[in-house]
């Protein structure tokens, strides 16, 4: 009997199953940000830590999974929360973070709408709207001069008066 062909079959099955690639987004990542757009409907008061001397930023109380620093900005028109996945200066480099993040957050997302919202100063962004909380979850390459930011930040509704 030849086994090789199920023993194939078992290894491509397993893998595929392990890879991120073919996986609906890593489960951490998922809920670190289902857990923040939760938080959106409070404009993010849940997860802030400490302010910053003026008190007009926050950081959080814990951040985006795989993100670097997280802050909570409360512009007039709702509050911001912005994570930074990555920065470099080489868009060759950063351009496959971008496409990596935002199938994260995609995957995360299902049922959402993704919407292409790139401007001069973000050359690569979309927008996901959907959900009972009304936040809006952005994916942007930012070019800050001499570098690109890579984040996902999310916008609450602006709080009724």
């Amino acid at each position: 009997m030849n086994v090789a062909p199920r023993t194939a079959l078992a290894a491509i099955l397993f893998l595929g199953a392990a890879s991120p690639a073919l996986a609906e987004g890593p489960p951490d990542f998922c809920a670190g940000l289902k857990e923040l757009i939760a938080a959106g409907a409070t404009s993010f008061e849940s997860v802030k830590s400490e302010p910053s001397p003026k008190g007009d930023r926050w950081k959080l109380a814990s951040g985006l999974p795989g993100a670097g620093e997280c802050v909570i900005t409360k512009p007039k028109d709702g509050a911001k929360l912005s994570c930074t996945m990555a920065w470099d200066s080489d868009r060759a480099v950063i351009d496959p973070k971008y496409a990596d993040v935002k199938k994260k957050v995609e995957s995360c997302l299902a049922g959402w709408t993704a919407t292409d919202d790139a401007s001069p100063l973000d050359p690569m962004a979309t927008v996901f709207t959907g959900g009972d909380a009304g936040v809006r979850v952005g994916v942007r390459l930012t070019n800050a001069g001499t570098a690109f930011n890579l984040s996902v930040s999310l916008k609450a509704k602006p709080a009724s008066k």
